[in-house]
């Protein structure tokens, strides 16, 4: 075990950070050394995603920076989830077909509405939240009723092999 007297000539850590393992990490912030028994910490603040890995060097008196540490990474806990129902009828109130709030780490969104014989009749890839208003690719208001939807959905994730889920469903359309 590490000493009190190991610790006189270190000065600090360096933390670097990189959002995906494999990347070159970049200078994030350096922190005063502690003994061990202070437990000092960082806290990566005002981020809006937990995808990052982190290493850490330590500085010495001299100047002298230490090789890096082992990588340590987050990932993101995503969620998505879609309602079924929802009512375009001009009172600002569930007029737009939207992922519910709580959804998150969210990058992208390739959304598709079929009508009930299978023809596509909406498509949109530029809206992350979707904001479907109930019409069709003309702009033209669609009827009430069942449509169907797919949803390719490419979350914030560490292994980007898994970040893409698709999923597919009902949206009843009642004004």
């Amino acid at each position: 075990p590490a000493t009190v007297a190991c610790y006189d000539q270190l000065v600090s850590y360096n933390i670097y950070v990189k959002k995906h393992p494999g990347e070159v990490g970049v200078f994030l912030a350096s922190v005063p050394a502690m003994l061990p028994s202070l437990k000092g910490s960082y806290t990566h603040k005002y981020i809006d995603s937990y995808t990052y890995c982190y290493e850490v060097t330590a500085v010495d008196l001299a100047g002298n920076e230490s090789a890096l540490s082992n990588e340590a990474c987050n990932d993101n806990c995503e969620y998505f989830d879609l309602p079924n129902v929802f009512t375009p009828n001009g009172d600002d109130k569930n007029d737009s077909f939207r992922p519910f709030p709580e959804s998150r780490f969210i990058e992208k969104i390739k959304f598709k509405v079929y009508n009930r014989w299978g023809k596509l009749i909406y498509s949109s890839e530029d809206d992350e939240w979707i904001n479907w208003k109930g019409v069709n690719m003309e702009g033209e208001k669609v009827a009430d009723g069942l449509y169907y939807f797919s949803a390719e959905v490419i979350f914030d994730k560490l292994d980007q092999e898994s970040s893409k889920v698709d999923y597919k469903g009902w949206i009843q359309v009642t004004r």
